[in-house]
């Protein structure tokens, strides 16, 4: 089985112990490893493929804990730089009643948005080898070294033949404003082979109607999963555009939930092998298994708290849906 390059942010969340509170009011939170590339590398893992991860954290304690805990669960961190320039980005979260987040950062600047194009060179000759899919998200391209990482990242594995894979995953309070982040993720949809976005997304970056928006990401991209949150997801592709109901399970946090989703998307399509052809020319049955499988493995992660701590095994997913 290929491998799969998550690039970007590897942070620390703080998860309060109680939600339905506002952030001053929590008094515990419990320590984390996240991060959405992150997030992404560890569901693969998980499931028992192959993942690394392109990052920077401190040289310090939680640098320490976030190689530690994905080099624990079979992601190779041999590509996560450490820096004493900054320290491991934190993240402070907020569990509204409905088990949806709010976020503070900790962040001006973090380690992660120090990766730079010098890191990129170190490694170009290593991280295509052997890999199918180049996975990144909107978080690190803030106007930063990492920004250019990216870039440099993306345009080495698209001369590789690799599938370029994308998560907008809006974080607003990372930005100096919301037009810096629209008109980012704007400039950088047009890379990615498949992307995955919710329907917060769409509204956020396009001014116009949502199917045309969605057709404006398809003259580029050969797959779009629009996520429903809890009305389930839609898989858009050539000759394909179904929707799907979500899972019913009781949610205690959505923290890592969409980053589950893509970590399942991206190993089922790695698992049966496919390449940019078979994206260019897609199996319905196929994209709708792995459609169904990812609704599962993201239902199955909201059911307890945290994000990489809740993330199952194939046989986990097995045992909770029958």
């Amino acid at each position: 089985m290929k491998r799969i390059v998550c690039i970007g942010e590897a942070l620390i969340d703080f998860i309060p112990d109680r939600s339905g509170v506002y952030m001053k009011d929590v008094e515990n939170f419990r320590r984390v490893c996240g991060g959405g590339p992150a997030n992404v590398a560890a569901a693969i893992a998980r499931l028992g493929g192959r993942a690394s991860l392109i990052t920077k954290v401190g040289l310090d304690p939680f640098g320490d804990y976030i190689k530690e805990t994905l080099e624990k669960i079979g992601v190779d961190v041999s590509w996560v730089f450490k820096t004493d320039r900054a320290k491991t980005t934190l993240a402070f979260v907020t569990l509204r009643a409905d088990g949806e987040r709010d976020f503070s950062f900790y962040r001006d600047p973090g380690a992660d948005m120090l990766l730079d194009v010098n890191d990129i060179a170190e490694i170009q000759n290593e991280f295509c080898s052997d890999s199918a899919i180049l996975h990144f998200s909107s978080v690190d391209l803030i106007d930063a070294p990492v920004k250019y990482a990216t870039r440099k990242a993306i345009e080495i594995a698209k001369n590789r033949g690799l599938i370029i894979s994308f998560d907008p995953n809006v974080r607003l309070p990372l930005w100096k404003n919301e037009d810096d982040c629209r008109k980012t993720i704007l400039e950088f949809l047009p890379y990615a082979n498949v992307v995955k976005i919710s329907d917060d997304e769409v509204d956020f970056i396009y001014s116009f109607d949502k199917e045309a928006a969605l057709a404006e990401i398809r003259k580029t991209a050969e797959i779009v999963y629009n996520t429903l949150g809890s009305k389930g997801a839609r898989v858009i592709a050539k000759g394909i555009d179904e929707t799907r109901q979500a899972y019913q399970v009781k949610a205690v946090d959505t923290t890592g939930a969409g980053d589950a989703f893509t970590g399942a998307v991206l190993y089922r399509m790695v698992k049966r092998n496919c390449d940019l052809s078979c994206l260019a020319n897609p199996d319905k049955e196929e994209i709708l298994s792995d459609l169904d499988f990812a609704q599962k493995y993201a239902a199955y992660s909201v059911t307890s708290k945290g994000a990489i701590d809740s993330y199952g095994t194939i046989n986990d997913i097995k045992d909770f849906f029958g």
